[in-house]
């Protein structure tokens, strides 16, 4: 056993590329990511509240345990059709269980953007909390920088033209790589991910949608709003708590068995002493940008 593994019990978990985090573990170390006085979840039910879900056909990209969907069901269930696609296996037979009772549910196993690029449905409604962005950059880095941006780009110029009904609406939450919390992770990623290397920009994920969504509404295809949003500071109870989220959770273990795997501990823990109080908690602001995208 290294002395990692001594020192940390969670370092042994090992990223599994499609599988990410276990759904019960997920939960555990999820933190509530709250702006203006209300968490990401109320934020969507706000959104949910301006629009009719009834008989539309409805897309999920990233559903994970099922939280968003959760909460888009307290409030609506008549609709047409609920597809939830997710990446992870594992999330999607969390979420099987979680919603055996309800009727009208697909469960689809993908890639978002391949998903997208390949689908032929036509849906009402789309959104992604915070989860676009995985596929976006995992494509980016597949395929280099200049010919990933044309990929993503030609992805969603299809599915905005294709498969958003008229009337349509998509509803997104990306991370804002330039906030206290992912200032920190965005210097780790590039150790492997050569996109983030400018990381005093936006992530390439959103530099790329903001791209694609400029030249869709210049063609008059869509109209959008766009806003960023600075969080509440998230609360960590010591360094160590603040240390496995950020390892196992934002980090998805991807980096618990590497050869600079302690470069990245001592990195962490020093950034946390900027944000540690006098009792040893660790407070952390997050941020976010929201799209609220409105198909012509």
């Amino acid at each position: 056993m290294s002395k990692n593994e001594k020192d940390y019990s969670w370092i042994k978990r090992r990223n599994v590329f499609e599988e990410y985090v276990e759904a019960e573990y997920y939960n555990k170390i999820l933190k509530d990511y709250i702006f203006d006085k209300k968490t990401d979840i109320e934020l969507f039910s706000e959104w949910l509240d301006t629009i009719n879900v009834k008989n539309s056909k409805i897309l999920e990209l990233g559903c994970g345990t099922g939280r968003v969907t959760e909460a888009l069901l307290k409030k609506w269930s008549e609709y047409d059709e609920l597809c939830l696609l997710d990446l992870s296996n594992q999330m999607l037979e969390y979420s099987k269980k979680k919603f055996s009772n309800k009727k009208k549910i697909t469960f689809i196993q993908n890639d978002s953007l391949n998903y997208m690029l390949h689908s032929r449905k036509k849906f009402d409604i789309v959104y992604s909390l915070w989860s676009l962005s995985h596929s976006i950059h995992q494509n980016l880095d597949r395929l280099g920088l200049l010919e990933g941006e044309k990929y993503v780009i030609t992805v969603l110029e299809k599915f905005f033209r294709n498969n958003i009904k008229k009337n349509g609406r998509f509803y997104l939450i990306h991370f804002d790589s330039l906030s206290d919390e992912q200032r920190i992770l965005i210097k780790q990623w590039k150790r492997e991910f050569k996109i983030l290397e400018k990381s005093e920009e936006q992530s390439p994920s959103l530099q790329v949608i903001d791209k694609a969504l400029t030249k869709l509404k210049e063609e008059n295809i869509i109209k959008y709003k766009k806003k960023r949003l600075v969080g509440e500071k998230i609360i960590y109870s010591n360094i160590d708590e603040a240390l496995e989220a950020f390892m196992n959770f934002h980090l998805e273990s991807y980096f618990n068995d590497k050869p600079y795997t302690n470069d990245i501990i001592k990195d962490l823990k020093e950034y946390f002493k900027k944000f540690t109080n006098e009792k040893g908690e660790v407070l952390i602001k997050p941020g976010c940008l929201i799209y609220e995208v409105y198909k012509n």
